[in-house]
C-alpha cells in the first residue's frame, strides 16, 4: 500500500482506494457504491461518512433529510469530533464547494426518528417545537470537544438545517439540536457554526444550542449567518452558554433569533457562576423572543454568584417585540454588565430594557431606546424617538432581519467607532455614518417588499 493511501475492503470481497483526506460525499439518493468517493457513489447516510474521520478531510452532503439513527435510538446523535469539516447545501453535481446553494438545496439533520411530527410533509422542517410528537434524538448533532483533541474553528458546520431535536426528560437536558461539549480541564468546544438555522428543538437548557464551557473547560463557538427560530427551552430557548466553572463566550456575527421562548432567557442565557460567560454579538437582530413566565425576554447574564464575570458587548444589534414578566430584553444578574453601542431597543415588554437586579452601571452608546436612558445606565447619545422599523422578513442577505425606516432615529446617528464595515444582509456602510442597529437602510430598501416570513 502505497503511503498517503487507504485500501478500504468491503464485506463482499472488492477493494477500494481513496486518497487519505479526500471529500466524502453524502446523497440520500445516491445508488452508486455507496462508499462516498463521489457523488455517483456517496454515501447514502451521513453516518457512514463520519465514521471515517481520517479518510474524509470534508464531507459534501446533498440535499434530502438525514437522521441520526435509521432505528428509535434518541440517544444517538451525528458525532463531529476535532478538525471534521461537513458542508450542506449540494444539489449533488458540484464540483467546487462554492457552487452550492445552502437555502435553496435544503440539507435537514432531523430528530423525528419515529417518524411522526406535524411538520410539513415536504420539508420535514419542524417549525416550531410544538410540531415535535413523540420520542426524537435528544441532541441531533455532539460536537465533542472532551475526547484529548480540543476542537477550534477549524472544526466546521455549515449549510444545514437543525430541527425537532428533543431534549428528552426537560429537568436533565441540554441542547436538543446540537451539544457542544467543551467541560472539563484542557477541553474546549469552539467550532465554526455557519448558514445554518434551528428551528423546532427544544431541551432543558438551550433548545437549539447548548455550549457547554464548564469544570475549567472552554466553549467558544464563532456563530455567524445563523438563523434561530421556534426553539423552546426553560433556561436559554435558544442558545445557553455555560461558563459555570469554566468559560464560554462565543462571537456572534450577522444571525438572527426569532419567536425562541423559554422561562428565562428567551433567547439566550449566559451562565457565568464562578466562571465566565461574555459573549460578543454583532450585526443581529432579536424579535419575538418570549420569557413570558420569568425574566429576559431576549437575553439573562447571570452572574450572581461570586467570582462571576458576565460582561456581554452587543454592536449594531436591533431588538424588536421581545416580551417578558421582567426584563423585556435583556436581564442583568449580580455583578452582570452588558456594554451596547448602535443598538434599537424598540416594542420590548415590559419597559424594554434589564431589569438589572444589584448590577453595577452598564453602558449604552450611540441607541435608540423608547424610554430614553435607563436610570441605572450610564449613557452617551441616546435617542428617544421612533426608528420607524419595518416588519420582520427577508430583505436580502442570508438571515431575515427589520429594516430601520429613512426618516427614522436610527438612520446616520450610530457611532462610526467599532461599526462593522457591513450590516447584517453583507450590505457596505458605505455613507460615511453608521445606522444604528443590524441593518443599514439604504436608498433601495424603500422598494424591497418583505417575503412573508411567518413566526409564532
Amino acid at each position: 500500500m502505497r503511503i498517503g493511501r487507504l485500501v478500504v475492503v468491503f464485506s463482499f470481497g472488492i477493494g477500494m482506494t481513496f486518497d487519505a483526506g479526500a471529500t466524502c460525499y453524502v446523497n440520500s439518493k445516491a445508488i452508486g457504491l455507496d462508499d462516498g468517493s463521489s457523488w455517483m457513489n456517496a454515501y447514502t447516510n451521513l453516518q457512514f461518512a463520519l465514521l471515517h474521520p481520517a479518510k474524509c478531510s470534508e464531507i459534501w452532503v446533498a440535499k434530502g433529510v438525514y437522521k441520526p439513527t435509521v432505528g428509535t435510538d434518541p440517544t444517538l446523535s451525528f458525532y463531529i469530533g476535532p478538525g471534521m469539516k461537513i458542508y450542506g447545501g449540494f444539489d449533488g453535481d458540484e464540483t467546487e464547494r462554492e457552487k452550492r446553494e445552502p437555502y435553496t438545496n435544503l440539507t435537514v439533520l432531523s430528530g423525528d426518528i419515529d417518524n411522526n411530527d406535524a411538520h410539513a410533509a415536504d420539508s420535514q422542517i419542524d417549525l416550531t417545537w410544538e410540531d415535535v410528537q413523540g420520542e426524537n434524538s435528544y441532541n441531533i448533532v455532539t460536537i465533542d470537544g472532551t475526547t484529548g483533541t480540543p476542537i477550534d474553528n477549524e472544526t466546521v458546520l455549515d449549510g444545514v438545517i437543525i430541527t425537532g431535536g428533543n431534549g428528552g426528560d426537560l429537568f436533565d437536558s441540554f441542547g436538543g439540536g446540537l451539544l457542544c461539549k467543551g467541560n472539563g480541564r484542557g477541553s474546549a468546544c469552539s467550532p465554526t457554526l455557519s448558514n445554518l438555522i434551528f428551528s423546532g428543538n427544544q431541551a432543558r437548557e438551550g433548545g437549539a444550542l447548548f455550549n457547554d464551557g464548564s469544570s475549567s473547560g472552554a466553549s467558544h463557538p464563532l456563530i455567524v449567518d445563523v438563523l434561530f427560530t421556534g426553539n423552546v427551552a426553560a433556561f436559554g430557548g435558544a442558545v445557553f452558554n455555560s461558563g459555570y466553572a469554566g468559560s464560554s463566550n462565543p462571537l456572534i456575527v450577522s444571525s438572527t433569533f426569532a419567536a425562541n421562548a423559554a422561562i428565562t432567557g428567551g433567547a439566550i442565557q449566559n451562565d457565568a457562576r464562578e466562571g465566565e460567560s461574555s459573549p460578543t454579538v454583532i450585526n443581529a437582530t432579536f424579535v419575538k423572543n418570549s420569557a413570558n413566565e420569568g425574566f429576559g425576554g431576549a437575553i439573562v447574564n447571570d452572574a450572581s454568584a461570586a467570582h462571576s464575570s458576565s460582561n456581554t458587548t452587543l454592536l449594531n444589534v436591533t431588538f424588536q417585540g421581545n416580551t417578558a414578566n421582567d426584563g423585556g430584553t435583556i436581564e442583568d444578574l449580580g455583578a452582570a454588565a452588558t456594554a451596547l453601542r448602535n443598538v434599537i431597543l424598540w416594542d420590548d415588554t415590559p419597559l424594554e430594557i434589564f431589569h438589572g437586579k444589584s448590577s453595577p452601571v452598564f453602558f449604552i452608546d450611540h441607541s435608540v431606546i423608547r424610554n430614553g436612558c435607563p436610570m441605572s445606565a450610564t449613557c452617551s447619545m441616546v435617542e428617544a424617538s421612533d426608528p420607524l422599523l419595518s416588519g420582520f422578513g427577508n430583505y436580502g442577505g442570508r438571515t431575515p432581519t427589520v429594516l430601520p425606516g429613512a426618516k427614522g432615529s436610527a438612520v446616520n446617528n450610530g457611532s462610526a467607532s467599532g461599526c462593522p464595515p457591513t450590516d447584517q444582509r453583507g450590505i457596505a456602510r458605505t455613507d460615511g455614518q453608521c445606522d444604528i442597529g443590524a441593518v443599514e437602510w439604504q436608498p433601495s430598501d424603500d422598494r424591497i417588499f418583505a417575503d412573508s416570513f411567518d413566526i409564532h
